[in-house]
């Protein structure tokens, strides 16, 4: 079709070259003066000319090729996802963490005070019966232990000379009196011998010296009874001063033994206070607790605490392990006029709890409460309830249609929904 044109345009042309050609072959004689005026006058017509022509060409031109209808196809098929409706256990309940909550803790201390050297646990260590837990520096006490020894030692001996020197004295006081009895007896076996024999001896100088005697014997036997009375008190002093020194020598001994404080029970470390090695720990001062298996509570404070109840029954997750448990005390049970931290703790206590299970546990224990719960009911996923104006409705599939019907629920527990009207068992359901 373009070449046809391009003929049709050239031929036009060569028309119009002839025409001018004449003209200026015409003119040429008469116009000589203005030849190259005409010349570039003509020249732009025949150049408008051509472009006219070549324009009226191709918008007035008709095209042969022709236009194909598409194929006809059938309408496609419409697939949707299903799932059938059917039936199975759905519960509303709570799932939270607990913290453990001692219902009794023991605390350990020391009696005397010292300097700590080591601490042998750390926080939530669990600890047997006798295990060593604390130790306090002890050479100073140790070093006073010896010394208390050594002057116990000492008190000993000196008593028992003091006492071995009283005893000699009262032998020699003894031994005095038995001499002057002696000698008074002679006295009073001769004088009574003079007497018998009617001599004319003068018996009243021996009647003299026989008194004299007797009574230089009352004064050996008082010299004699204070004696032993001196030795009897010294006897009493000795064993007070002993009784002393034992007493020191056994304080120190429990001031050594509070040096290394010792588990008195099985249990777990619930709380350790941050005490450097080296530093001074002042008398009666509680540096942990433990608190026994016996005495471990669990305590929930969660956004949930209102719902759970004194007696209701729980269900708590170690893991992989499941215990059941009870609420002992709930914030309705308390008083409005506890601080709100409390008031807004549910306490309860678990069953079949151990050491072992507490050791091995690797996550945070959680509380079950279960507030709802059938076990044959038609469950829905809640994903593909609507909801419009409060209306609730689903999407089902009949005879290849998709159709909306409307339903009523029951346990909502925020994954799976209960349906109680609207839906059986084996409908089914198109997720959209």
């Amino acid at each position: 079709m373009i070449n046809r044109i391009l003929n049709n345009n050239v031929k036009t042309g060569e028309r119009i070259a002839m025409y001018t050609k004449n003209v200026f072959e015409e003119n040429s004689k008469t116009e000589k003066q203005n030849s190259l005026k005409n010349i570039l006058t003509v020249s732009k017509i025949l150049i408008l000319c051509l472009i006219c022509t070549l324009l009226t060409s191709c918008l007035f031109s008709k095209t042969e090729e022709t236009l194909k209808a598409p194929e006809l196809k059938g309408a496609p098929e419409i697939k949707f996802y299903t799932i059938d409706v059917k039936r199975e256990e759905i519960r509303r309940e709570i799932k939270d963490a607990v913290r453990i909550e001692p219902a009794r803790e023991t605390p350990i201390f020391t009696k005397y005070g010292g300097w700590l050297k080591e601490c042998y646990v750390k926080l939530n260590d669990f600890v047997k019966k006798g295990d060593l837990l604390v130790e306090f520096d002890s050479d100073a006490l140790e070093i006073k232990l010896q010394q208390q020894e050594l002057e116990l030692e000492k008190v000993k001996l000196k008593g028992k000379q003091n006492l071995e020197k009283i005893l000699r004295e009262i032998e020699l006081a003894k031994m005095d009196i038995e001499e002057t009895e002696r000698k008074l007896s002679e006295k009073e076996n001769l004088r009574a011998s003079l007497l018998s024999e009617k001599s004319d001896f003068d018996v009243r100088d021996l009647d003299k010296e026989i008194k004299d005697l007797k009574k230089q014997i009352i004064i050996q036997n008082i010299n004699l009874e204070g004696i032993q009375q001196r030795y009897e008190i010294a006897k009493a002093n000795l064993e007070i001063d002993i009784t002393n020194c034992e007493k020191q020598i056994e304080e120190v001994k429990q001031q050594l033994e509070s040096t290394k404080l010792y588990a008195p029970k099985d249990g777990m470390v619930y709380t350790l206070q941050n005490i450097q090695v080296g530093e001074y720990v002042s008398s009666y001062r509680t540096i942990l607790t433990i608190v026994s298996i016996e005495d471990i509570h669990l305590k929930y404070t969660g956004i949930h605490s209102g719902r759970f109840e004194v007696g209701m029954k729980v269900t708590f997750t170690l893991d992989d392990e499941e215990l059941p448990g009870e609420v002992i005390s709930a914030p309705s049970y308390y008083s409005k006029d506890l601080p709100e931290s409390v008031r807004e703790s549910v306490i309860m206590k678990i069953d079949g709890l151990t050491v072992e299970k507490l050791m091995s546990l690797r996550s945070n224990i959680r509380v079950t409460l279960v507030l709802e719960q059938k076990d044959d009911a038609i469950v829905i996923p809640k994903s593909l309830l609507n909801n419009h104006l409060g209306y609730k409705y689903v999407y089902v599939l009949e005879n290849g249609m998709k159709k909306q019907r409307f339903v009523e629920i029951g346990i909502d527990n925020n994954v799976n929904v209960e349906i109680i009207k609207g839906l059986n068992e084996g409908d089914k359901i198109i997720d959209t």
